[in-house]
């Protein structure tokens, strides 16, 4: 499991904790344990509770004696070495006896008994002087006291004093030691799990603003910051893509500007000539009349045509292309559409074949928009299809749940590398000869959005010297 940001914090600030206060210690007790605990004199040290139950064990064999202080002097100090002191009080707290002072034996002098158990704070005591308090039990009871003292700085010598103090120094250096190197390890991680990102943020901020977007954030780690990056470069793609999407609609309507002022000029200024030559009276052929008259019905035509089409784009940019989807069947709203154009066909170099039966199923459709995107293809192909043997054929098929229409032709085909745009706004494959057609890239982008408000699709497929087909599928009630 990858641990969050977080996390990581946490996890590193309590790993520089343990880690030197476990390495010191360890340093420490094992310095000890190698200076310190083998020397002969700590090891003295460590006997000293077994010494001093002897000694008490003696007193309490021989407390019938206590009295005589010579006699029970001569049991016990075989026993103490030159820097230990036993007394031995009462239950009132009177020196029954002391090793160090026969006055004190003698008199029974009365003592603090619980600053000798060491159990009260004596500040006129020495504080290298360490104490203990032993019962003595003679036949099951306690008859007295045993408190036993020595000097330690006498029984530990100043080089085991420095092996100590040496051993805990060094422990807590290297603990420091480790502390430090921990926490330049620690911060170069996390400089880079924070500083490198936010630099490059920082950095593709300033881009951004200077309005380049041709870069890529590189960090990628799965945690917060790379979660970030990863969003931060998706929004970098999302503006480069939009503002490449705008530019390239600019484009196309300043082009629209260009392509229809030429569309509109031309055709104007022809039946202008020819509408002068009529007034002039310079055509008396009723012949040419009527020659002169198909022209500027042409002419008209293709104004109409391309009125039509900046109407339509108008009608989707204002989002008010509106559909009457009412239910209908396909059979009749095919011949109904498909008789037009045969009508309009008749005549025409290039032959349309529809294969009939049409298929007779339940739609939801608007006949007049379906006509569009018939009439559109059509039209496109009637264009472009030369040739005496040019061909267009119109077949329906139900294929699941989906109407799916098919119109064909066996014209030169288009570049596969046209394809993708056929059905983007103002998208013209050859500009050249389509101001000739007079079009403007409108049409097959009109189809599309009406295809699609029914919920279906439209793609086109085509091989270059093989012809091209549009498909488009309308959903079954």
């Amino acid at each position: 499991m990858k641990l969050g940001l977080r996390s990581k914090l946490i996890t590193a600030f309590i790993l520089i904790f343990l880690i030197p206060l476990v390495m010191a210690a360890t340093f420490i007790y094992v310095l000890f344990n190698i200076m310190v605990v083998s020397n002969p004199e700590m090891q003295r040290i460590a006997l000293k509770e077994d010494q001093q139950a002897l000694v008490v064990s003696a007193a309490a064999e021989n407390f019938p004696h206590i009295n005589d202080y010579d006699r029970f002097s001569k049991i016990v100090d075989p026993l103490l070495e030159e820097h230990e002191r036993l007394q031995i009080l009462d239950h009132e707290s009177r020196v029954l006896f002391d090793s160090k002072s026969r006055e004190n034996s003698l008199s029974r002098k009365q003592l603090n008994a619980a600053v000798l158990a060491g159990l009260q704070e004596d500040h006129t005591q020495d504080p290298d002087i360490q104490k203990s308090s032993y019962p003595v039990v003679v036949e099951g009871q306690v008859l007295a006291t045993a408190v036993m003292s020595f000097d330690l700085t006498e029984m530990v010598s100043q080089e085991v004093i420095y092996r100590i103090l040496f051993s805990v120094i060094t422990g807590l250096v290297i603990g420091l030691a480790l502390l430090v190197l921990l926490i330049y390890y620690f911060s170069r991680i996390i400089s880079g799990g924070i500083l490198v990102p936010l630099k490059e943020l920082g950095q593709a901020t300033d881009s951004i603003s200077r309005g380049d977007l041709d870069f890529e954030i590189s960090y990628r780690k799965d945690d917060e910051l790379g979660r970030l990056c990863r969003a931060f470069d998706t929004m970098r793609q999302d503006l480069k893509e939009s503002l490449e999407k705008q530019e390239a609609y600019d484009r196309s309507r300043k082009e629209l500007v260009a392509v229809i002022s030429h569309d509109l000029r031309t055709p104007i200024a022809s039946i202008k000539g020819y509408v002068e030559g009529l007034q002039d009276g310079i055509v008396k052929d009723p012949e040419m009349f009527q020659r002169y008259l198909a022209v500027i019905r042409d002419k008209t035509s293709k104004l109409d045509h391309l009125i039509d089409d900046l109407f339509q784009y108008s009608q989707l940019e204002l989002g008010n292309l509106s559909m009457e989807l009412k239910e209908v069947d396909s059979r009749l709203m095919l011949e109904n559409i498909l008789e037009t154009a045969e009508f309009d066909f008749a005549g025409h170099p290039v032959e349309l074949v529809v294969k009939r039966p049409l298929p007779s199923v339940k739609i939801m459709a608007d006949e007049h928009r379906i006509s569009q995107v018939i009439d559109n293809i059509l039209q496109n192909a009637m264009r472009y299809v030369e040739g005496e043997k040019g061909k267009v054929v119109v077949e329906a098929e139900i294929k699941v749940s989906l109407l799916r229409i098919q119109i064909r032709d066996n014209g030169a085909g288009i570049p596969e590398e046209d394809l993708p745009h056929l059905f983007d706004r103002f998208y013209r494959r050859e500009k050249s000869r389509s101001k000739d057609y007079g079009g403007i890239g409108l049409g097959l982008a009109i189809c599309r959005h009406i295809v699609e408000e029914h919920g279906g699709k439209i793609w086109a497929e085509s091989r270059l010297g093989e012809g091209t087909s549009f498909t488009f599928t309308l959903p079954l009630i």
